[in-house]
């Protein structure tokens, strides 16, 4: 059993905005149509000509439909190039809000520090066991136990959001505390198991030895005769 030391009551955390969470792309996509079109104009308007010509008409031409595929670098580097501060602003805001959605992370979240989980992970853990994991878990929140490196690895993935890093502290930690239970059990299993074969194995030498000392009863007693 998985004990839980009581220290108060749990207050609510707050997860932040689902990262699967329905937002919108027009902007995104208009901005893929206006690097594609204003975009390449730039190169005839600046009158280039030559490789410089060809090689910045190339540069809008990918990033245009990049950002139409719903890259996330092509966002951010075309509005670098733009070399407009208010681009800079807008687009810095709107490509922050939507940088770990799945729609741009070719339909996943981005990284998030969960812990591998073991093959028996939480299907070798009661419900029961899970929740007081969990708690456990959020229990750690803002004390001495709390895994600094861990707190720290899920804070920086998520931009410094403190809101969303809890949700990542508790579901990261949760795991390893899942597998060090498992892991736990395991060796214990391990342990009886191991008990029992050295106990048949007693018990098989035991019964050979008998039969050997019944067998040679049975010789002396025909050699007698």
């Amino acid at each position: 059993m998985i004990q839980v030391v009581q220290r108060h009551p749990i207050s609510t955390i707050k997860t932040g905005t689902p990262e699967g969470k329905n937002i919108g792309y027009v902007w995104w996509t208009l901005y893929g149509v206006l690097t594609l079109t204003l975009g390449s104009a730039a190169p005839f308007m600046l009158n280039l000509d030559g490789l410089v010509f060809l090689t910045a008409l190339g540069v809008n031409v990918l990033l245009g439909v990049l950002i139409l595929m719903k890259n996330k670098w092509a966002f951010l580097i075309g509005t670098v190039l733009s070399l407009n501060p208010l681009s800079w602003l807008i687009n810095g805001i709107y490509l922050k809000n939507r940088w770990n959605h799945p729609e741009v992370n070719g339909g996943t979240s981005s990284p998030t520090p969960v812990v591998k989980a073991s093959r028996l992970s939480t299907a070798a853990v009661s419900t029961t066991e899970e929740e007081a994991i969990y708690e456990q878990a959020a229990e750690e929140i803002g004390t001495a136990a709390m895994k600094k490196g861990l707190w720290a690895k899920s804070l920086s993935e998520v931009e410094g959001d403190h809101d969303k890093a809890i949700a990542r502290y508790i579901k990261a930690r949760s795991q390893q505390l899942i597998e060090e239970h498992v892991q736990r059990r395991n060796e214990q299993s391990g342990v009886q198991e191991t008990g029992k074969t050295e106990s048949i194995r007693e018990e098989i030498s035991e019964s050979n030895s008998l039969d050997r000392e019944r067998s040679m009863n049975e010789l002396i007693s025909r050699m007698k005769q």
